[in-house]
């Protein structure tokens, strides 16, 4: 499968605003999230599901998951992302 920044997709298409963007990868979240050019595209609400498993009958690792949600709200704080943007990150069950 190839895959590409979003970045060269929104520029290719001419696209500088997305209302939403779900971001459910089981992982590398942050990695994928710190190639984005945040002042190229504007995102009105994102969703990062956040959640570490421990394996798929064990369970939810808690004390990984909360380590994740604390990255992903530096992460946001520190890219200035936030301000009128809604940025909503989730932990499914």
């Amino acid at each position: 499968m190839s895959c590409f920044p979003l970045n060269s997709v929104t520029a290719a298409l001419g696209v500088t605003h997305v209302d939403y963007l779900s971001l459910d990868v089981e992982g590398p979240e942050l990695e994928i999230l710190a190639t984005v050019d945040w002042t190229r595209l504007r995102v009105d609400v994102i969703t990062v599901e956040y959640r570490v498993m421990v394996g798929k009958r064990l369970g939810i690792d808690g004390p990984a998951t909360l380590k994740k949600l604390g990255d992903l709200r530096r992460f946001f704080s520190n890219t200035g992302v936030t301000g009128s943007r809604f940025i909503h990150v989730r932990s499914v069950r």
